[in-house]
């Protein structure tokens, strides 16, 4: 019997906050000054990690400024941890975006196979060592 007092309190307690606490907020204004900066926008941009190297016509579309084109101006590439000779794509596309203006930057996107439970960059957590979590907390994303 208590409990269900106590959920039916909890229960009208929160329609009220729904209903009233809208209304108690009302009319906000705000004023744009537009000749202060608190924050710089460098660029919009994406990822190409783990696409296939883009053709010239695809890189024209994603960073070329054309009318017609996307114009982004950041690219992120993944840096494998299996390597240099796993890099291929990752690389072409990061200079097709460089030549387009773009800025680049890669970043490891899983702490080594070896430092992983399961010997695999996916799927698997950190083997429990200190190394391992701290690669992982640091440059993982």
């Amino acid at each position: 019997m208590r409990d269900t007092r106590v959920g039916s309190f909890i229960r009208a307690g929160f329609i009220v906050c729904c209903l009233v606490l809208p209304l108690a907020a009302g009319a906000q204004t705000s004023t744009v000054n537009f000749g202060t900066s608190y924050q710089t926008i460098r660029g919009f941009g994406a990822s190409t990690a783990w696409t296939a190297p883009l053709t010239t016509a695809q890189a024209d579309a994603v960073w070329g400024t054309s009318g017609s084109e996307l114009g982004l101006s950041i690219n992120r590439a993944r840096i494998d941890p299996g390597g240099s000779g796993n890099w291929g794509a990752e690389l072409a596309n990061a200079q097709e975006a460089v030549a387009r203006g773009a800025v680049e930057f890669a970043t490891p996107w899983s702490p080594p196979a070896y430092m992983k439970t399961n010997g695999n960059v996916a799927q698997s957590s950190c083997s429990g060592t200190s190394v391992c979590r701290e690669i992982q907390l640091r440059y993982s994303c």
